[in-house]
C-alpha cells in the first residue's frame, strides 16, 4: 500500500474512533444503553477500553472465558451467579438450591441466606457507574432476561455498553439472539474502518460474506483462494476440536526428540471456588498436561508485554532450559526473529467485588501453565478476536452461520491465505441478523 494512503487510512480510523468514543460516552453518561458494533477488525475492544477510562467504577464482563480474560474482567455467568442456568426458570431453581445450602450450612433463615448469596452482586451494583458486556453476539435471548432479573437488585439505573457483532459466532444452543429479547434497549453505534488489513479488495469481499452475499464476484474470489499455496507455515482452521486435536498430534509426532510434558497446577486462594477451576481451564485453553517438542509451532495465549509476547503471536520452539531457581522454560523463536525464554504464566481467576465505594478485582484461584499451545491447527471459535498472518482454512465441516466469515476475518495478510473444501453453501448469514441490521441501518441513515 502507498505510504500516503496508509497514513490517510490510519488518520481516518483514529478520527472515527475519537468521534465514536465521544458519542458513546455522552449516551452512557445520560443513562442510555449503547451497543458498540462493527465488522471484524474495526477495533471494538480497543474503543471499549478507551470508553471505560471515562468512568470510575466499571463492571467488566465477557460472554465467554476467553473474552473475559481479554478485557480484564469476569464472565457473565460467574459474576451474576447464573452457574449452568440457561433460562430464567432454571436460574430461579438454581437460586433456591444455593440459598437452601447456605441456610443449612450457616444455620440461618432463608431470608438471611438470600442476602448472603446475593450480597456481592448487590454491593457491586451499588457502586458501579457502567457495565460492559463483551462478545454480546454469544449472549442469548434467555440470558438477556436473566441479566435483567439480576439488575433488578440495583437501586439505580446503570448504563450498559454491549460490544460485539451479531454477524460473528452466535449463542450456542439458544432460542434467539440478545436483540430479540424484550429487555434489549440499546442505542446502536457502529465502527466502520477496518484496521486488521490494508487489502481493500479483501475488506470488501469480507463485508459481502458477512451479510451472506453469494454473488459471482464473491464466489470467484473465494475459489481463487483454493488455488494458492501458503508462503509460510500456516495456522489451519477447522470447525471441531476433534479435527484440531488430531492434526496437532499428528504434526507433533512427526518431530524427533523427547516430548516435554507441561503440567498445569492450580492454587486456591479463596474457598468456595474449587468447582470453577475445570471450566476456567477449558475456557482459557489450558490442558491439564500439554505436550511440546523442539521444532513445534506454537501460539502465545496471553498478553505479557513485559516478557516480550502478546496473545496470538506465533513462533517455533527451539529448545528447553532452566532458570537458576530451577524453573523450567521453553525457548521460543518468535516469527519476528526474537528469542525468548517462556516460563509458566499465572492465569488468575478474578472476581469483581466492592470495597466501600470502589470496585476491585480479587484473585480467587490461580493456574500456573505455559502460555503456549500448538499452532498447527485451531478451531474458528478459539481464534475469535485474533489477527493471524498465515491461514489455511478447511471448510469441510462449516455448517453454522458466520463460521466462514469469522475464519476469513482472522487474516491480517490475505496474500498468505488459502482455503480448501469451499462451496457456496458455506457462506451463511443468519436471516434474522441480516434483517435486524438492515432495519438498524435504515434508522441510522
Amino acid at each position: 500500500m502507498n505510504k500516503g494512503i496508509a497514513k490517510t487510512k490510519a488518520k481516518n480510523v483514529k478520527n472515527e474512533n475519537k468521534e465514536i468514543e465521544k458519542s458513546v460516552v455522552q449516551h452512557l453518561k445520560s443513562g442510555r444503553n449503547v451497543f458498540l458494533t462493527g465488522a471484524a477488525g474495526v477495533g471494538k475492544t480497543y474503543v471499549a477500553n478507551r470508553i471505560k477510562s471515562h468512568f470510575k467504577n466499571v463492571i467488566i464482563l465477557g460472554s465467554t472465558g476467553i473474552s473475559a480474560l481479554r478485557i480484564g474482567g469476569d464472565t457473565l455467568h460467574s459474576f451474576f451467579k447464573f452457574f449452568v442456568s440457561k433460562n430464567i426458570e432454571e436460574l430461579k431453581l438454581s437460586d433456591e438450591k444455593h440459598i437452601e445450602l447456605i441456610a443449612q450450612k450457616k444455620r440461618v433463615t432463608k431470608a438471611a441466606a438470600n442476602e448472603i448469596f446475593l450480597k456481592n452482586i448487590k454491593e457491586c451494583l451499588r457502586v458501579a457507574d457502567l457495565i460492559i458486556i463483551d462478545e454480546i453476539s454469544m449472549v442469548s435471548k434467555e440470558v438477556m432476561e436473566m441479566i435483567d432479573y439480576r439488575l433488578r437488585l440495583a437501586t439505580k439505573n446503570i448504563p450498559i455498553l454491549a460490544v460485539g457483532d451479531f454477524f460473528q459466532l452466535p449463542p450456542v444452543k439458544a432460542d434467539g439472539f440478545a436483540f430479540e429479547s424484550p429487555y434489549w434497549n440499546f442505542k446502536v453505534i457502529e465502527l466502520t474502518q477496518v484496521k486488521r488489513t490494508d487489502d481493500a479488495e479483501f475488506t470488501q469481499i469480507l463485508s459481502l460474506i458477512r451479510i451472506g452475499d453469494k454473488s459471482e464476484k464473491v464466489i470467484n474470489y473465494l475459489k481463487s483462494l483454493q488455488e494458492r499455496q501458503n508462503k509460510s507455515i500456516p495456522v489451519r482452521l477447522f470447525s471441531t476440536n476433534a479435527e484440531v486435536e488430531k492434526y496437532n498430534k499428528a504434526r507433533l509426532k512427526e518431530l524427533n526428540g523427547e516430548t516435554f510434558e507441561a503440567k498445569a497446577t492450580a492454587t486456591i486462594l479463596e474457598e468456595g471456588f474449587e468447582n470453577e477451576i475445570g471450566e476456567f481451564m477449558r475456557s482459557q485453553n489450558i490442558p491439564e498436561v500439554a505436550s511440546f517438542k523442539s521444532g513445534a509451532r506454537v501460539m502465545f495465549t496471553v498478553n505479557n508485554k513485559d516478557d516480550g509476547y502478546v496473545n496470538g503471536e506465533l513462533g517455533t520452539i527451539i529448545g528447553f532450559d532452566e532458570f537458576e531457581d530451577g524453573t523450567e522454560v521453553i525457548i521460543v523463536r518468535k516469527d519476528d526473529g526474537k528469542k525468548i525464554a517462556v516460563a509458566p504464566f499465572q492465569f488468575n481467576k478474578d472476581k469483581i467485588f466492592a470495597d466501600e465505594d470502589k470496585l476491585k478485582l480479587k484473585t480467587v484461584f490461580e493456574v500456573d501453565a505455559y502460555p503456549l499451545r500448538l499452532a498447527y491447527a485451531s478451531t474458528v471459535h478459539k481464534v475469535q478476536g485474533l489477527s493471524i498472518p498465515s491461514l489455511y482454512i478447511d471448510c469441510k465441516r462449516f455448517f453454522l452461520p458466520s463460521q466462514l466469515y469469522v475464519a476469513l476475518s482472522r487474516s491480517s495478510n490475505p496474500n498468505d491465505l488459502t482455503m480448501v473444501n469451499f462451496s457456496p453453501d458455506k457462506i451463511i448469514a443468519d436471516p434474522k441478523v441480516v434483517q435486524w441490521y438492515n432495519e438498524i441501518q435504515s434508522k441510522m441513515n
